[in-house]
């Protein structure tokens, strides 16, 4: 059989300088392989943001998972980090990174 694709996204404000999105995905290959993401992201009338996301796949050679997050404070300074693990489907073992940063 064939793939597919499904995507959806929403925006929210409420006219006070707050905004956010949420999005996400989700797609099918033809031989079983799948993937998803979703990811939301926020900002508020004080200059404070946010942002987060997610994925996993999965595959005849493995499985991949990755988050990850972002925010700026009011005074401007950020923070970030993601972390990702890949997994072989015919090993078993698994790699994972994980990365943050603030500045």
């Amino acid at each position: 059989g064939g793939g597919g694709v499904l995507r959806g996204r929403s925006v929210t404000t409420e006219g006070q300088g707050h905004g956010s999105v949420r999005s996400g995905a989700a797609v099918v290959g033809p031989n079983g392989a799948m993937a998803v993401r979703q990811g939301q992201s926020a900002r508020n009338a004080d200059g404070t943001a946010s942002h987060s996301s997610a994925l996993a796949a999965q595959g005849d050679r493995g499985t991949l998972q990755s988050t990850g997050a972002a925010t700026r404070s009011a005074d401007g300074s950020v923070t970030q980090g993601r972390t990702t693990t890949a997994t072989s489907a015919t090993t078993g073992n698994s790699v994972q990174t994980s990365s943050f940063r603030a500045c």
